[in-house]
């Protein structure tokens, strides 16, 4: 269950063990287990492993994946199927280690206790998540901040994704894919940001100015006489932030309607909207976003 080079030139397991506990999935994540052996074919998987599993496999009589059931194969590509290593760890967390469930694929008892295993995923997820963390502020902030800096502002955000208090029980009732945790590491990085006076809210577009001409170093143009409106206002600042490559970007707040924007660097935006997804934050163009918002009526 190891990416390797030919991870998207389409790949399938071929023998699958009958049981897979959630005990065999930390050990995935620890890099020390192999759970499927994989051949060639047209429909991709990004996640197997080595050579050696499907001869032992035999060897103990596990099965080949012909014999699994349609309906225990679909599960698992439904599971892991687009996943890389890293959001499996983060899976596994948010579903308390609860993972596929299907007549001919079954779940053993986990051989170590629920608390400590979930100890073990709980250090998985903190360590994967933490360098990525780090990049997803590293670039928000524009490359700007020392390493310690930075170090402390990833901290900060781990923290408030693992230690839930009494002040965030109103997240509970907030939709999100990802659940409280992603919710909470999504304010983390929104307050730190806030903190940091890297992010404006679009309440008007005169606040939105002003962290241009700040980030700018008062080079930033002044505002055209024909500009009156959000939309007007930002199709202008977006043309402007090209010129001298930079992206203003939505940081999407899912509580109220306001629009928070902050400026990055045009480069960067592929990178922001990739690690985003990774968190459940839906970076856009701002001034894409607006039009969205005009069409629905907002």
């Amino acid at each position: 269950m190891l990416p390797t080079k030919g991870v998207r030139s389409g790949f399938r397991p071929v023998h699958l063990p009958d049981r897979i506990s959630a005990y065999d999935v930390v050990m995935v994540i620890d890099g020390g287990k192999l759970l499927f052996d994989c051949k060639d074919t047209r429909r991709c998987c990004p996640l197997f492993v080595g050579s050696d599993w499907g001869r032992r496999g035999e060897r103990e009589g596990r099965r080949p994946i012909h014999a699994v059931t349609q309906q225990a194969e679909a599960l698992i590509y439904a599971e892991f199927g687009k996943h890389t290593l890293q959001d499996l760890a983060m899976h596994a967390h948010q579903r308390r280690v609860r993972l596929l469930h299907a007549d001919s694929y079954c779940l053993q008892d986990c051989v170590e206790s629920p608390c400590l295993l979930e100890l073990r995923i709980q250090g998985r997820v903190v360590n994967a998540m933490n360098d990525d963390v780090k990049e997803l502020l590293d670039l928000l902030t524009g490359e700007t901040l020392p390493e310690d800096q930075l170090g402390a502002m990833a901290a900060q955000v781990l923290k408030t994704y693992e230690n839930a208090n009494e002040e965030q029980d109103w997240l509970a009732g907030i939709r999100c894919e990802g659940g409280v945790p992603m919710l909470r590491l999504m304010y983390g990085i929104f307050y730190a940001l806030m903190r940091d006076d890297r992010i404006a809210t679009f309440g008007r577009w005169q606040d939105v100015h002003q962290q241009l001409c700040a980030r700018f170093e008062r080079l930033f143009p002044p505002v055209p006489a024909w500009v009156s409106y959000q939309h007007e206002y930002l199709s202008w600042a977006e043309t402007e932030c090209h010129r001298r490559g930079y992206e203003l970007l939505e940081y999407p707040e899912c509580l109220t309607a306001d629009l928070h924007v902050m400026v990055v660097r045009q480069a960067h935006t592929p990178r922001l909207i990739e690690l985003g997804r990774r968190f459940g934050i839906g970076f856009r163009p701002a001034f894409d976003s607006l039009l969205v918002q005009i069409r629905r009526g907002r």
